[in-house]
């Protein structure tokens, strides 16, 4: 990941065919991951868990996010 090469691939197809290469995307140079999680311990043997995460590149955002209970018993 710190070279920063596209990617490439080389085929050929079944039965004898010449090579060829396929290029692929360029990868992202720098890429931010931000993320906070908060968790509750209630009383019963009760625990809540919330999370978000958020990632972004060029050309690129995703988000994500949990919910959890646990009872522990």
């Amino acid at each position: 990941a710190f070279i920063n090469d596209e990617i490439e691939t080389t085929a050929e197809f079944a039965g004898g065919s010449a090579s060829f290469q396929t290029e692929g995307f360029e990868p992202g140079r720098h890429t931010v991951n931000l993320g906070i999680a908060v968790q509750y311990d209630a009383p019963n043997n009760w625990t809540f868990t919330s999370a978000y995460d958020f990632e972004t590149k060029a050309d690129y955002q995703a988000h994500s996010g949990l919910i959890r209970a646990n009872y522990q018993f």
